[in-house]
């Protein structure tokens, strides 16, 4: 096997596998790799000169007016690290002045400030999407030698609510085959916004049918047509239940197509907005998310070394998996506990009380369970990675957006793909032909695109333009 090892624009063959003294696979496998990278890196390099060259000596380039004024390198950064090439500067009549133009760039589909390159941009929002963290994209790009402030700059600068409404207009509808199942919780984050950081609220809902059969096993469950939605505000901002609701309800109807057929359950920790939310959804009932019920009684029955409060907790989660709310109520008044948690004992009494209907249906047979606390965990934490951290508002409000959108199966990145080739082909179009159209004045002594200055005074007057334009 050889490998090519690119100096300059000599290209070099260098039968590395044979000449190499292998002793330690660690260290031989690191040279191959470095030496591997520092050839694409050359290749990329020899190839963006090429097509500069190529420019260069096109006969269109001539006949648009393009004259070469020097040389000018440039550095981008792709998945291979930084290529550093040199490209000319061309300069074309306008508006009666000369303005300046990189066509190779133009070619490359490079934007005019920006060093990562568009394919490594649309490969980190890849990586966000599909829920990786900053950190693990700066590992996984270490080539590129990107910083998490590189990576937070790419996300904001991508608008994504206008398409992903666009795409929306456009999802196929998922029928409910039994149940529609709704768990709701909220979490809280601190963002940056206008150099200042505030505290947001997080409110996050998610939709599925039911149990995938197929994907899931008898230890762990997959969720099948899972949906999402979410909103982001202010803490100090109300959120008013019926409107929420209804835009929940309405989410639901662009997600599924026979909502109000089915029953749909909601689930969720006990919070007062949760548990009046059926009162806003059609034929809907309430569970209450058997994870905080047992916190509850873990906070009140501490099991470590104890073994009577270990009974009385197995048998009030007994009690509460029955569904049965009025003996669960007087056994829990009923407990042996130390006289300091007494306050305690009448604030978890009270949280059960208040949740009377989603222990009741706690025994019927479309209870399922809820997961509305691992959605906070892996949807919306794992993002800012289980830390004290603090993203910029925008960042955090797309990586949300690309993280949710890829949940609900809206590919807004072959959106944003596309929408970047269209915007630079026309760019390009545009370099490459003449826009500038001459008025019906024979007499007019300036150039523009498409024609030579100076072209109306003769052919002998013009023979110093065309020199200009084939100098290099």
């Amino acid at each position: 096997m050889r490998v090519i090892i690119l100096s300059g624009k000599v290209g070099k063959i260098v039968n590395i596998l044979e000449s190499c003294n292998f002793q330690n696979q660690y260290n031989f496998f690191e040279e191959y790799e470095k030496t591997n990278v520092f050839r694409s890196q050359e290749e990329l390099k020899i190839y963006f000169e090429k097509l500069d060259q190529e420019i260069f000596n096109s006969s269109w380039r001539k006949s648009m007016g393009y004259i070469p004024d020097g040389f000018k390198s440039r550095t981008i950064l792709t998945i291979y690290g930084a290529v550093t090439f040199k490209r000319r500067v061309y300069k074309y009549w306008n508006n009666n002045k000369y303005k300046h133009i990189f066509l190779v760039d133009k070619k490359l589909q490079i934007n005019k400030y920006s060093r990562v390159s568009s394919h490594l941009k649309f490969k980190v929002l890849e990586q966000i999407a599909c829920g990786k963290r900053q950190r693990d994209i700066c590992d996984m790009f270490y080539h590129a030698n990107l910083s998490r402030a590189t990576i937070s700059n790419l996300i904001q600068s991508v608008e994504l609510s206008e398409p992903l409404n666009l795409i929306f207009d456009d999802i196929e509808k998922i029928k409910i085959p039994k149940h529609l199942y709704i768990n709701m919780d909220e979490t809280f984050v601190k963002l940056w916004i206008k150099k200042k950081m505030k505290k947001y609220r997080i409110r996050l809902v998610t939709f599925h049918t039911g149990y995938n059969k197929f994907y899931s096993t008898e230890k762990r469950k997959v969720l099948d047509n899972k949906r999402v939605y979410w909103v982001l505000v202010p803490v100090n901002s109300k959120i008013n239940t019926a409107e929420f609701m209804a835009d929940v309800e309405k989410m639901a109807n662009k997600f599924y197509s026979n909502v109000n057929q089915v029953d749909t359950i909601i689930g969720g920790d006990g919070a007062p907005w949760i548990r009046n939310s059926p009162e806003y959804f059609p034929n809907s009932f309430y569970v209450l998310d058997k994870f905080h019920a047992c916190r509850y009684l873990k906070r009140l029955f501490p099991t470590r070394k104890n073994e009577l409060n270990v009974k009385q907790y197995e048998n009030n989660k007994t009690i509460f998996e029955t569904g049965n709310h009025e003996f669960l109520i007087s056994n829990l008044k009923q407990s042996i506990i130390k006289p300091e948690k007494n306050q305690k004992l009448k604030e978890i009494v009270r949280y059960f009380q208040n949740n009377k209907l989603g222990i009741t249906n706690q025994s019927l047979e479309w209870n399922i369970g809820v997961s509305a606390e691992g959605d906070i965990s892996h949807i919306v934490k794992w993002l800012l990675g289980y830390g004290s951290k603090a993203f910029n508002y925008k960042t955090f409000n797309n990586m949300l957006l690309l993280r949710t959108a890829q949940i609900n199966n809206l590919d807004i990145l072959t959106y944003l793909k596309n929408d970047y080739q269209r915007e630079h082909e026309h760019e390009k179009r545009f370099y490459w032909s003449s826009y500038w159209i001459k008025t019906n004045n024979d007499f007019y002594d300036y150039p523009c695109q498409g024609s030579l200055p100076g072209a109306t005074l003769g052919k002998g007057k013009s023979k110093w333009i065309n020199g200009l334009l084939n100098q290099k």
